[in-house]
């Protein structure tokens, strides 16, 4: 029978990372495939305020990408320009702010559309001496630009990342407030697995962690424990272990490799989105395994514990915490059917 001590760790655990990663800073994916090649298509950014960050493409030496936001008078504008590291040889673009409540600073590109009357501050891109490490995705890469300012009008304020030497991969994050919808929060590990796509992994690399746990994970059990098959709510118990397993792993993975490009301390918030999800793992699978039959009332709530706490760690991909909550719920839907169900009069 699992231990009460166990439902009060996890509890303390839960209180430990909220407290851990509130103050470090993080920003909400943008996934917008669109042509913002000119200034009448560009991207219109709804909240310039919240934390976002953008991952794009210039193509070709002389392309723009723009970007278009309104803003209130002494309104706080946050922006940061990066490339990966993958780019740091041939790559280097720089950001152009305009609008009205800027100090004009430079010339734009002449292949750079500007609004008629509209005050133009040109920042070139300066490649740093190390990349840095950004602990939430996990990543390295290099800051280009980094601006902070107040501007002093009311009105429509456009960033666009330009290269007049190249083409290349870039991320723009812009904003200061970390707010983020539950759908935001929850997709985050999909779109983390398309932001590495992006920089240029290999899709059979990346995902090697989280397959080869299932897969050796499945044939050890299968080879250990067969019986534990025959019950529904186990394997699928065990399955919302393993991706939780897994996912745990895949961060840890990736984790490494940025850490061996750039390290940093504050990769120690990435260990505890890799830690987790590990820990997560084994206490589903150690439930499962060793109650293939039946699972106490304890047992059930720390299930749904490690199902709650891993959708917000970002544990097995949604499906590892959902299958392990649903899992909890299986034997009282079973014998809800069979009473359903009229039982047949024999003749």
């Amino acid at each position: 029978m699992m231990k009460k001590t166990q439902l009060l760790s996890l509890l303390l655990l839960t209180v430990v990372l909220l407290t851990l990663i509130e103050g470090v800073s993080a920003h909400a994916p943008l996934s917008e495939e669109v042509d913002n090649e000119s200034l009448d298509k560009a991207l219109v950014l709804s909240d310039p305020l919240k934390s976002w960050v953008i991952y794009k493409e210039l193509h070709t030496a002389g392309e723009a990408n723009y970007y278009t936001f309104e803003l209130e008078k002494n309104a706080h504008l946050t922006a940061n320009l990066l490339i990966p590291v993958s780019e740091k040889d041939t790559f280097l673009p720089g950001l152009i702010i305009m609008g009205p409540g800027i100090p004009n600073n430079g010339t734009a590109p002449s292949y750079v559309q500007v609004p008629n009357g509209t005050h133009v501050m040109v920042i070139e891109g300066k490649m740093p001496a190390k990349a840095s490490y950004e602990p939430f995705t996990p990543a390295s890469s290099y800051f280009l630009v980094d601006v902070e300012m107040n501007v002093t009008e009311k009105g429509t304020y456009y960033l666009v990342v330009f290269d007049s030497s190249s083409g290349g991969k870039y991320s723009l994050a812009i904003g200061y407030k970390e707010e983020f919808t539950v759908s935001e929060w929850l997709l985050i590990p999909f779109n983390l697995i398309s932001i590495h796509l992006w920089e240029g992994q290999n899709i059979v690399l990346l995902f090697a962690p989280l397959f080869l746990t299932i897969l050796i994970g499945i044939i050890l059990i299968v080879w250990k424990r067969r019986q534990v098959f025959k019950h529904l709510p186990a394997w699928t118990g065990i399955l919302g272990g393993l991706l939780c397993l897994g996912s745990g792993l895949l961060t840890l993975t990736q984790m490494f490799y940025a850490l061996s490009i750039a390290p940093d301390m504050i990769a120690l918030v990435t260990l505890i989105f890799a830690v987790v999800p590990i820990i997560l793992g084994y206490v589903i699978l150690r439930t499962f395994l060793k109650n293939t039959e039946k699972i106490t009332r304890t047992q059930r709530v720390v299930l749904v514990i490690c199902g709650a706490l891993g959708l917000g760690i970002w544990a097995g991909f949604i499906v590892g915490p959902v299958l392990t909550i649903l899992t909890t719920f299986l034997p009282f839907i079973v014998i809800l059917k069979k009473k359903m169900i009229p039982s047949e009069k024999k003749i």
